[in-house]
């Protein structure tokens, strides 16, 4: 264990990026998303252990990826960013809801960041987070 390099506690990422997908898995989730976009997920640096946080949350299962900054890592950002858009959010504090509806890609996404929207599908979550301060990264 010597050699683990472990973040200090209660470290999160300061800035979230978003990658609004416009591809889905399959036929059947792009009819459902019924939008531009068809998927959201995120990635977050944390600068003192020197690795990104992957997040992502399927129908099937939620998948958390904690990678060491390297080609590997930005292999997967550029991957992810390949046929989306970015939106660097800041997560937010505040008033806190007790009650989260589903727990798919879309509500899941907006809870990690606290974006406040009633957001069902990633097109809708997309403009709540530029509403709230969210920047589309180039």
């Amino acid at each position: 264990m010597a050699d683990v390099v472990l973040a200090p506690p209660g470290v999160e990422p300061a800035t979230w990026f978003v990658f609004f997908e416009t591809r889905a898995r399959s036929r059947w989730l792009s009819w459902l998303a019924m939008g531009r976009f068809k998927h959201v997920s995120a990635a977050g640096w944390i600068p003192e252990s020197g690795q990104w946080v992957f997040y992502d949350v399927s129908l099937g299962r939620s998948r958390i990826a904690v990678v060491t900054d390297g080609s590997m890592a930005w292999e997967h950002i550029r991957a992810k960013r390949e046929h989306a858009v970015t939106v660097a959010f800041t997560p937010r504090e505040g008033r806190h809801f007790w009650l989260r509806v589903g727990f798919w890609c879309v509500p899941a996404m907006a809870h990690l960041v606290g974006c406040r929207t009633q957001a069902l599908r990633p097109d809708g979550l997309y403009r709540a987070m530029l509403r709230q301060g969210g920047a589309v990264v180039d």
